[in-house]
């Protein structure tokens, strides 16, 4: 069996705890020490975390790029669902823009099949 990820959350009123296995592998061996599967912020109305699983998005690494969208056009002076909200469009146009990159004929940034 290969590896996975595990991210597993739990919450209450007061509190949420949220935990994940942060590092990225590529065949059972670390892949790049920097990368982290968890992202944390403060909304205007909330502090929040993000995890990710699956593949990993490149050239940028994924962690990188949910980072640089929230530093992003005041997006963290937003209440959350309104940065979900653009955050969800935002990695929507990204995935469309990867995949046309591969029917176009040149060599395109692909995902990377790490976890």
């Amino acid at each position: 069996m290969g590896s996975m990820t595990m991210i597993a959350t739990a919450l209450s009123d007061e509190t949420v705890v949220q935990v994940v296995d942060r590092r990225i592998t590529k065949d059972g061996v670390l892949y790049d020490d920097l990368a982290n599967k968890a992202i944390c912020g403060v909304a205007a109305d909330a502090s929040f975390s993000i995890a990710y699983t699956g593949l990993m998005m490149a050239p940028t690494r994924t962690d990188e790029w949910i980072a640089n969208f929230l530093a992003s056009d005041n997006v963290l002076a937003l209440r959350l669902p309104e940065i979900l909200e653009k955050l969800a469009s935002a990695l929507t146009l990204e995935f469309d823009r990867l995949a046309g990159l591969s029917q176009i004929g040149g060599v395109a940034p692909r995902a990377e099949s790490c976890r």
